[in-house]
């Protein structure tokens, strides 16, 4: 198990990502509504459109995200920090859903909104890509291969721990 002492926090971080992204994604994200819709379109169609566009940045975000990261490597420790500070985007996602600052406030616009979601987004695809490539040089080359089936494990583990999560998020959701 010498090799779980040396890449646990990024196996760890991998997972925490995971986590953070499928509690919030699509569930919390999709009951953002954003305001520049058109207040002609009946509210069905606004909705669908919008879910649309929510999943459309998301995808797109996400891609860019992983793209960069293979371009830029980080360190072990920045990469943590990173990872671990994603926790932000539950708080902010909530504070947008469930309108905790009020009507009039600058995080009730949808600037704010959409800078939520492109960041959100470019974090999940860039900070995983990062522990995925960080990974496996953290041990001997005999060893990287190893590393790269728990990569694999500790993905699913975060899609799983973060998919039944959700769940609960659901209910914090505001009905309309």
């Amino acid at each position: 198990m010498g090799i779980m002492n040396k890449a646990w926090k990024v196996l760890f971080s991998l997972s925490f990502i995971f986590i953070i992204t499928f509690v919030i994604f699509p569930g919390l994200i999709d009951a953002i509504q954003f305001e520049f819709w058109p207040s002609k379109w009946e509210k069905s169609y606004r909705k669908g459109w919008n879910d649309m566009a929510n999943s459309l940045i998301f995808g797109i975000m996400d891609t860019i995200g992983r793209y960069m990261g293979g371009k830029i490597v980080w360190t072990e420790k920045v990469i943590t920090i990173l990872a671990a500070v994603r926790i932000i985007f539950i708080l902010s996602t909530l504070a947008i859903v469930q309108s905790w600052f009020g009507a009039h406030s600058p995080l009730e616009t949808d600037t704010f909104r959409m800078f939520n979601l492109v960041l959100f987004a470019f974090s999940n695809g860039f900070i995983g890509t990062q522990c995925t490539i960080v990974a496996p040089t953290l041990v001997a080359k005999d060893q990287q291969e190893t590393v790269g089936l728990f990569s694999s494990l500790f993905l699913g583990l975060g899609i799983n721990l973060g998919s039944t999560l959700a769940i609960p998020m659901a209910n914090l959701v505001p009905q309309k």
